[in-house]
């Protein structure tokens, strides 16, 4: 849950606008045309020709497939507090209080990409992946601006890609190395060369934003919502949660939100809109993260309640045959990712006798 999804927070106009004060339409949400390309704002630069360093993560190496055949800890990290995760072919991306890292998904020694907390809590948008690089938010000390910054995938110096004039906690990948960022009022629209554009307004208690299959959408506390290129067009309404996070696949949104009884629901509605049906309710329990694959949805079972050990949970996307694939008694199981053949989370120990770490398993 964002930062100020039970707080009522002032709303903004959700039309987007050019500079001519037109509303923008939807093909400036591709990231290979910049929503005003007569306005680069690149750091450090007079132009909108972007550093090398911000748009080429240089070779890397080759896809390395998932071939444990047991539950194995890929990267232990003491005391810390391990929350988002992500996945290319080769390596495992993960944030913690200390900055972002990765390893290799056949394990291997930990390279720190970034130092540094997030500026919101929880940290599963402390930062975008996408093909050469990976994008962070870094709230500027004594200033009410926050610098977008850039690495990088295998490492080296951050680059400021650019700087919003406001506090912002959040951001996802976009298009073509574009990312979506937001402070749960208003979404802005960074390109990989440092262009700034206002999206527009979001829903009154935004707490996620993704961009899937070439579609904008927006998760709040009053419901679903996808950008028709002028205005967030309601998929379907919720009623008394406190949505966190979307996952997709090709025809359906899942979502994960905490309740008015202390517990979560994973629900679900069609990308084309309709009723958001439940399909997992659990008690008295904080969740973590969620994601999908061909088959199943995979969600943290962060923090049960009665002293019940953390739990990743994968069920059918029907709701049906809820297991519990791992658990932990000595700490919360956070963040999900899956490739073909291995499912990855984040583990942030519950007191300093173990260590946080980035756990793999086969599916």
């Amino acid at each position: 849950m964002g930062c100020g999804a039970r707080t009522e927070l002032l709303g903004v106009s959700d039309a987007v606008q050019d500079d001519s004060g037109a509303p923008a339409d939807a093909a400036q949400l591709d990231g290979t045309v910049p929503f005003d390309a007569s306005n680069p704002q690149d750091a450090g630069s007079d132009d909108a020709t972007p550093d090398a360093s911000m748009v080429d993560g240089g070779a890397d190496s080759a896809p390395i497939e998932c071939v444990v055949q047991s539950t194995t800890s890929l990267a232990e990290v003491g005391v810390a507090e391990l929350d988002q995760i992500s996945l290319d072919d080769s390596y495992v991306y993960f944030h913690g209080d200390k900055g972002i890292s990765r390893v290799a998904k056949s394990g291997g020694a930990v390279t720190s990409l970034a130092t540094g907390k997030a500026p919101s809590w929880p940290d599963l948008y402390a930062f975008a992946l996408d093909d050469t690089g990976v994008t962070w938010w870094q709230i500027k000390n004594g200033a009410m601006q926050t610098d977008v910054k850039r690495v990088p995938k295998q490492g080296g110096a951050p680059t400021i890609v650019a700087t919003l004039s406001d506090y912002v906690g959040y951001g996802v990948a976009g298009p073509g190395g574009s990312t979506f960022a937001w402070n749960g009022v208003v979404l802005d629209s960074v390109t990989a060369n440092g262009v700034i554009k206002q999206v527009g307004g979001t829903p009154f208690n935004t707490s996620a934003v993704a961009y899937s299959g070439g579609e904008l959408y927006v998760l709040a506390q009053s419901g679903v919502y996808r950008w028709d290129g002028m205005v967030f067009q309601s998929l379907a309404a919720t009623v008394n949660i406190y949505p966190v996070l979307m996952a997709f696949d090709d025809d359906t949104v899942f979502v994960v939100s905490n309740d008015l009884n202390s517990g979560f629901l994973v629900s679900s509605v069609p990308k084309l809109g309709g009723v958001l049906t439940t399909l997992l309710a659990v008690p008295t329990s904080y969740v973590g993260g969620i994601t999908v694959d061909a088959d199943h949805v995979w969600v943290a079972n962060r923090v049960p309640g009665g002293g019940a050990p953390s739990a990743l949970l994968r069920m059918n996307k029907d709701g049906t045959n809820v297991t519990s694939v791992a658990t932990s008694a000595t700490s919360q199981i956070v963040a999900v990712a899956v490739d073909d053949n291995c499912v990855y989370w984040t583990e942030t120990t519950n007191s300093g006798k173990v260590p946080s770490r980035v756990v793999v398993s086969p599916k």
